[in-house]
């Protein structure tokens, strides 16, 4: 079974090399969390990513949450060699709702991350082909958004 809980020393290694002010280590007894700041996030994921102690080689998932005044991205990361999982938190502002895609870094990001531009609308700068994956190309608007209007999704061409 796999250990879902980062050991505390790798944390406090971790903690050592970013500042307080951009990670900060969210307490949970189920799986290690960690919230960065919007512009540090992909520096973040490539040294989960590249890190010889920690070898975060595979996104499992990405999805993102309204809050109505901001989204919040989450990742879901898991080392095939290590064993062990993270789930990184990004808080991303409502009227800015833009982040930096991570498809250069796990090709599973190509997907997933075109399911929440599609769902939430949040722009992946960098994203090779950041187009609808669920909805119809001729719908308006983000259905898991919580400002979304029901009844105007779509553009009638008649």
């Amino acid at each position: 079974m796999a250990n879902n809980l980062i050991a505390p020393e790798i944390l406090d290694k971790m903690l050592q090399e970013w500042e307080q002010e951009t990670l900060e280590i969210v307490p949970d007894p189920f799986i290690t969390k960690l919230q960065v700041k919007e512009f540090e996030l992909l520096s973040l994921l490539e040294n989960l990513k590249y890190s010889t102690y920690l070898r975060f080689d595979l996104l499992m998932d990405l999805t993102a949450i309204d809050y109505l005044d901001h989204f919040t991205l989450v990742y879901v990361l898991y080392s095939t060699r290590l064993g062990h999982r993270v789930m990184v938190r990004c808080d991303v502002p409502r009227d800015k709702n833009r982040v930096i895609s991570a498809v250069n870094l796990y090709s599973a990001a190509d997907i997933l991350e075109r399911e929440v531009y599609d769902l939430m609308g949040i722009d992946f700068v960098g994203h090779p082909n950041l187009k609808r994956i669920i909805m119809a190309d001729d719908f308006v608007g983000h259905p898991l958004r919580k400002d979304f209007q029901r009844g105007i999704g779509r553009v009638d061409n008649a």
